[in-house]
């Protein structure tokens, strides 16, 4: 009796055994290793949390997932600008970070049981920290001086200003107020932007650029002087130029373009035609002003006149009353029509006039003393001859004076009034 009641005890007890070790087995999820070796264990977690959300305020963001089954923690995983920023276990599914950095932050989440290995990671989510632009950025010219100016941005410390010139870099620094007066530009094509600085210096978004053009003005007084075929070309100088840039064209087509370094332009062998003129400013990195507005003038094929007037005997000496036969010569050129001439004594009487043909001329004219009381030096005669054709006239004088005899006196004296030619 003994022996069967000790059998049915032993049979009882190896039963509640197996029933045991069935309920501690895991009936599900993914297959594994007992610690013995050799018997396949399964975990409930190896799904990825689902929704996983960033919802940012100002400098802090809230972050938040669905649950796995069965996890009883998660592990949170954040990069920063693509650096490791924060790996951390977390048990509720839920926290918020504070005083972010600006820049650019991914998060992903995996459940975790108990000390077993971590399920699949949530795809990561990314989401940007960042100051806004500084609004209402603009520049103000004055001269070569611009002063760029916008508004604050909330708890930035300083402002990270960029200036470039022509698409190239001119300029990048950081300021702490809310202006930046730039000197001495010369001329380009400028674009800048803003950004605004934390105190930890991360960096908010950029302004959208401005852009502002600084030129040289043109010169001033810009003329063109033509002598015969040579025309001279001047104008005034411009603050902080270097040299001048001329341009000149004929009949429409180029015709000269150079450099100068002074402000005038001598050009000379012209041929006929209507010629323009522009000069623009040149700086020291020979960026160049804007143009000034053309001058026009035009050279003529024909060319302005030339003449020339000598007369001979040179001196003079007669009686009173007498005549004396003087002769005036010279050379007229490039005139089709010659030239006139006329001859006036001292007291503005014309006593001659006449026309020569073009080339060597002789015009033989007598002249007389007629002499006055008071007319102490005797007769002047002042004889003139002009050429003229459309390009222009020329003008040649010579002076002959017939002197006084002084040895006798006219009739205006007192005595001898009866001598009018002399004695």
């Amino acid at each position: 009796m003994n022996r069967v009641l000790s059998l049915v005890i032993a049979a009882g007890l190896a039963l509640v055994l197996w029933s045991c070790g069935s309920e501690m087995q895991d009936p599900v999820s993914s297959t594994g290793m007992s610690s013995g070796g050799g018997v396949p264990i399964l975990h409930k977690n190896t799904s990825p949390p689902g929704n996983v959300l960033a919802v940012v305020s100002g400098r802090s963001v809230t972050i938040t997932w669905d649950s796995v089954a069965f996890a009883d923690s998660y592990h949170v995983y954040i990069t920063f600008n693509g650096n490791p920023y924060l790996d951390s276990m977390r048990v509720p599914r839920q926290f918020v970070l504070s005083n972010l950095s600006y820049g650019t932050y991914t998060v992903s989440v995996a459940g975790k049981i108990g000390s077993d290995a971590e399920g699949t990671a949530s795809v990561p989510i990314t989401f940007i920290l960042s100051f806004g632009p500084p609004a209402n950025l603009q520049a103000t010219l004055s001269g070569l001086t611009a002063t760029i100016t916008w508004n604050a941005v909330a708890t930035a410390s300083s402002y990270h200003v960029i200036i470039t010139r022509n698409g190239n870099p001119y300029l990048d620094l950081n300021v702490g107020t809310l202006q930046l007066i730039v000197p001495n530009l010369v001329s380009g094509t400028y674009s800048v932007t803003v950004a605004a600085i934390a105190g930890d210096l991360s960096e908010g978004s950029a302004s959208v650029p401005i852009t502002f053009i600084l030129n040289f003005g043109p010169p001033a007084n810009l003329q063109a002087t033509l002598s015969g075929l040579t025309a001279t070309i001047t104008w005034n100088a411009v603050a902080t130029a270097s040299s001048y840039h001329v341009i000149i064209t004929r009949n429409g087509n180029p015709y000269l373009d150079l450099n100068v370094g002074t402000l005038q332009l001598i050009v000379p062998n012209l041929v006929s035609g209507t010629y323009s003129v522009t000069v623009a400013a040149i700086a020291g990195d020979l960026s160049e002003g804007s143009a000034s507005q053309p001058v026009v003038f035009t050279v003529s094929s024909v060319v302005a006149p030339t003449v020339t007037a000598f007369a001979t005997p040179i001196p003079i000496c007669v009686r009173n009353g007498a005549w004396i036969t003087v002769t005036f010569s010279g050379v007229v050129t490039n005139s089709q029509g010659g030239a006139s001439y006329e001859l006036k004594d001292e007291y503005r009487k014309i006593h001659y006039k006449g026309n020569v043909s073009a080339g060597p001329y002789t015009v033989k004219l007598k002249l007389k003393d007629r002499r006055r009381g008071y007319d102490k030096d005797g007769r002047q005669y002042t004889f003139t001859i002009i050429a003229t054709n459309s390009a222009g006239s020329a003008k040649a004088t010579v002076v002959v004076t017939v002197p006084r005899d002084q040895r006798f006196r006219d009739r205006d004296d007192d005595d001898y009034d009866w001598d009018d030619d002399g004695r």
